[in-house]
This record gives structure tokens, C-alpha cells and sequence, in this order.
């Protein structure tokens, strides 16, 4: 059945001239050669920039394409990192009627070179270095900017999604709070290793060890020596929660013959004093946020219509992709830059590993725990739970990528 729709597609040749382009890319000749051309031609940038990146200094390449030869003449200028020279280079390259300028992600070093060209007008590309690398042999910085300019001309370089400034501040605020709570995860898992190395047991005692009543017994603690303490104060600070299930038993013997060995209990005070850090500057951050979430909330309010995101999580996603969804060919190439989508990798006819990539290291993980949330929804949105159990069945457990 295949073999006779492949033989259907096959066309017979027309005369010279008479295909369109989208003919042309469709087109399978009788003897099996497809046939597939560019519309509108290799020169895309008959003007353009490539600038090679560095710690200290800028190589950059203005490459100017005769329209009647081809023919390409390179301008290529040595610039330093500064500030004012980084400038210079923006008026030199707008001097030479630059508009697209390309460059390396090179560490951190592309920031203010990409914000300056962008604040000067010129609209400037980045590209992974493994797109733009020279050959062995060959790479010196001189010829590595042309070399960049040359491919940028021809439109073969790959672009990095860069959003818009505003959405960058978004992005900085938002992965900044991120690194926020897993500091505060590490501070929790190592002020819980002393409690347990001290011999108090309230992990086992309360659901949450850090919540108002443990932290409030904990605080207790640390100040009160051990032969001082009593269980008349620690059962005072349990009256004053009405919600609490435990028993003042099951509190008591969670407490009693703890001690503090050594420095544990300076290293609790210390964290304690970390944590409540790490808290005011959440806070802090979260007051930058609240700009964000105020101006996106007509899209924050849609994106909670799926099952598993919630305002939190949908501030995150706009951090990561942006609110302009047309930089996106269609959602499987969204999906493929959030690093979901299996890869292509044949070889002699033979498929090997199509993992997922190793990209998205921010939107990756965010977007797996939406979908973990959507999962556990069996009243509101139960097709994601029905879903998530067939696949289970010939899956391992938590694998949710595309069947």
C-alpha cells in the first residue's frame, strides 16, 4: 500500500520553468530523485554583521554582497569590551549600513553587547558557537568573524530565541525567585539533619516540621538550655494552635532526651537565621513580580484554564516564552525548544536514540510538574488522568512524553 502511494506522488517532468517553488519541494522524479529548491535564493543578507565574542575583546565583520557578482567584501574591525567602545563598534557597523548583526553566545560576555546593539538600533542574532564553528585548522578570531558573517549572509545560522527586554526582566526576576527556594530546600534539609542528629523527632510528630507550631517549639529550643527547658512552656506554645492533630504525648516524646551535640546548636541558629534571610528577599522578590503579574493577568487568567497550571506557574511560562507566540513556527517546534520533544537521529536507515534534549532547563522541569498536577485531576479535567493511565501501563511511571 505505501509502495503504490509513493508511486502516485511521483510526477512526470513538465517543461523548464513551469514548476512553482512548492511543486518543486513535493516533487519526486520517475527514478526516485526528490527534488527541493530555495525560493528566494542563498543570499538572504546582502548586508550584515558577524561579531566573535570574547572576555575582553570584540571581532567584528561587516560583510557587503555585490547584487551583481555575489560577490562578498569583508570590513573586519578589532573592538575591546568597553562600554564606549562597544558603542563605537554599534555607530561603525550602523555607519556601514548594517541592520542584522550576528554572535556567539559566549558566556555571559553577549549581554551587553547584544543590549547596546539593540538600544543603537541594530537588530542583533544569537547563535549556539557549535552553528557558527570554524574548521580545525582554520580558527584564529580574525577569520572566525568572517567565517560568521559569511553563513549569517546566507541565512544558515540557527537563531536563539532572544524575547523582548521587557520579557528578559521577567526571566531574571522569575529564575532569580527559583534559586531563591532551593536555597531555602537546602537550608530546610540541613536544619532538619540537625534536629535529627540533635534527637528531635518532630518530623515524625507533625506533617510539616517547618510550620508555625515545630518552628515555634524549635525556636524554643535553641534559646532554652536543656535542663531548663519545660513541658508546661512547650505545651503553652501548643495551645495556642487550635488546628493541631497531634496528641501532647506524641509532642512530648518527639522532645524529650534531645541534646545538642557540639555546634548543632550554633548551625541551627545559623540556618534559622539564613532561612528567614532567604524569606525577606522571596518577599522582595515577590513585589518586583507583582508589576508583571498585574499587566499579564488577562493572560495569566487564560493559561489557568488548562488543568495543572496555576497564576504562579502561567507568570513562569510568560517569563520563559514570552507573550508573542509568532517567533514560534507551530507548538512542536515550542515543544522541541522547551527540550519535550524526541530528537531526530537516523543513520543508514536505522533510528537510534530519540531522547528528549537536554534543553529548557528552566521551562523543562516547570512544565512536567504542571503536567504531574494535571494528572491528578479526575473531576474537573479527567482526560489528562485517563491519559496518564494508559500510558503507565506500557510506560515507567512519571514518563510523559509523547507516545
Amino acid at each position: 500500500m505505501a509502495a503504490k502511494n509513493n508511486s502516485n506522488q511521483r510526477k512526470h517532468l513538465k517543461p523548464r520553468g513551469s514548476y512553482s517553488s512548492g511543486e518543486l519541494q513535493l516533487l519526486t522524479m520517475e527514478d526516485g530523485t526528490r527534488v527541493v529548491c530555495s525560493a528566494d535564493g542563498d543570499i538572504k543578507r546582502p548586508i550584515c554583521a558577524g561579531v566573535d565574542v570574547h572576555k575582553e575583546i570584540l571581532m567584528a565583520a561587516v560583510c557587503k554582497t555585490d547584487t551583481e557578482t555575489l560577490r562578498a567584501t569583508f570590513y573586519v574591525r578589532k573592538f575591546t569590551t568597553r562600554n564606549n567602545d562597544i558603542r563605537s563598534m554599534a555607530l561603525w557597523l550602523k555607519g556601514h549600513g548594517v541592520e542584522d548583526a550576528c554572535m556567539e553566545s559566549t558566556g555571559k560576555y553577549w549581554i551587553p553587547v547584544f543590549n547596546i546593539l539593540e538600544q543603537n538600533g541594530i537588530n542583533p542574532i544569537l547563535t549556539h558557537p557549535k552553528y557558527v564553528k570554524q574548521a580545525k585548522g582554520q580558527k584564529t578570531d580574525f577569520r572566525d568573524a568572517i567565517h560568521m558573517a559569511s553563513m549569517f549572509r546566507m541565512d544558515l545560522v540557527v537563531a536563539s530565541y532572544i524575547p523582548p527586554a521587557e520579557i528578559r526582566d521577567l526571566r531574571e526576576l522569575c529564575r532569580y525567585r527559583l534559586k531563591l527556594t532551593y536555597m531555602r530546600t537546602s537550608g530546610k534539609d540541613r536544619f532538619q539533619n540537625s534536629m535529627t542528629i540533635s534527637q528531635v523527632r518532630l518530623d515524625s510528630v507533625f506533617s510539616d516540621s517547618f510550620g508555625k507550631l515545630a518552628s515555634a517549639i524549635m525556636e524554643y529550643l535553641i534559646s532554652t538550655k536543656p535542663d531548663e527547658a519545660s513541658d508546661d512552656a512547650i505545651l503553652g506554645l501548643v495551645c495556642c494552635r487550635s488546628n493541631v492533630k497531634a496528641s501532647d504525648g506524641d509532642i512530648l516524646d518527639g522532645i524529650h532526651g534531645y541534646e545538642f551535640i557540639g555546634v548543632q546548636r550554633d548551625k541551627l541558629q545559623i540556618i534559622s537565621l539564613h532561612l528567614s534571610q532567604i524569606e525577606e528577599c522571596i518577599g522582595l522578590v515577590d513585589k518586583k513580580l507583582e508589576y508583571y503579574r498585574q499587566k499579564y493577568a488577562a493572560i495569566i487568567r487564560h493559561l489557568t484554564t488548562m488543568a495543572g497550571i496555576r497564576p504562579e506557574s502561567a507568570l513562569y511560562i510568560l517569563g520563559e516564552i514570552g507573550t508573542d507566540m509568532s517567533v514560534w513556527r507551530d507548538d512542536a517546534s515550542l515543544a522541541c525548544w522547551a527540550g519535550l520533544s524526541p530528537a531526530n537521529n537516523a543513520s543508514a536507515g536505522k533510528k537510534k536514540s530519540t531522547k528528549v534534549g537536554n534543553g529548557g532547563h528552566y521551562l523543562k522541569p516547570l512544565l512536567v510538574q504542571c503536567a504531574l498536577a494535571a494528572v491528578k485531576s479526575t473531576k474537573k479535567d479527567p482526560y489528562f488522568h485517563y491519559k496518564y493511565g494508559t500510558l503507565k501501563k506500557r510506560r515507567a511511571t512519571k514518563r510523559l512524553s509523547s507516545p
